[in-house]
């Protein structure tokens, strides 16, 4: 392998290592092996606000409930997809996510082709349509902090700052976080190599 190309290796993989300071809605986080908050244990979080203050939001991506779309909205017309508990705060609060080529109506931009829906119209049809569960899925609750308290986390070391639009829609969500952590692991390693 070209010696140039081993020292360029850190800067690779230096988007596993982002500061907390650059945590943006689309930011992905992977919790620390050492995090013991019952909430976020072997969580990994997908950033969705930023708000002035700097108090930040988020859904988990890997806890799909033993909760069906079909049995959570009854009066729809939902399919056997999994909700997903989205986090620790407000758990009567529904948001999803949404994959498409076009913005939809009073979206929220995440990242990629990536939106988030919160107003009841456009989810209510979403879920009627049975969209395919790599392209829709539904959340209840959030994931919160206050202002730079998400940051004070990841600078001791309680989350891995990824990036990344395949992780929103994986298709085995209950794993993600093995996946992730172990290739965060990785990539860590290979970066601390010597130049020569």
């Amino acid at each position: 392998m070209p010696r140039g190309f081993l020292l360029l290796l850190p800067l690779l993989f230096a988007s596993a290592q982002t500061p907390g300071d650059h945590i943006t809605p689309g930011t992905i986080l992977v919790a620390s092996e050492k995090l013991n908050d019952p909430h976020f244990v072997e969580t990994v979080v997908l950033i969705t606000r930023r708000e002035a203050d700097g108090g930040t939001m988020g859904v988990i991506l890997n806890r799909p409930m033993d909760l069906s779309l079909a049995k959570a909205f009854p009066q729809m017309h939902g399919g056997n997809d999994p909700v997903y508990d989205g986090g620790p705060v407000a758990l009567d609060a529904v948001q999803a996510l949404l994959r498409s080529s076009e913005k939809p109506d009073t979206a929220q931009h995440i990242l990629a082709d990536i939106y988030s829906i919160a107003r009841k119209a456009p989810l209510e049809k979403s879920i009627n349509d049975r969209l395919d569960s790599l392209k829709f899925r539904v959340y209840l609750g959030y994931a919160g902090w206050g202002p730079g308290q998400l940051e004070n986390e990841v600078r001791l070391g309680a989350w891995t700052v990824v990036h990344g639009s395949r992780y929103v829609f994986d298709s085995h969500p209950t794993t993600l976080w093995d996946r992730l952590n172990r290739e965060t692991h990785s990539q860590l390693a290979v970066s601390r190599l010597p130049a020569h």
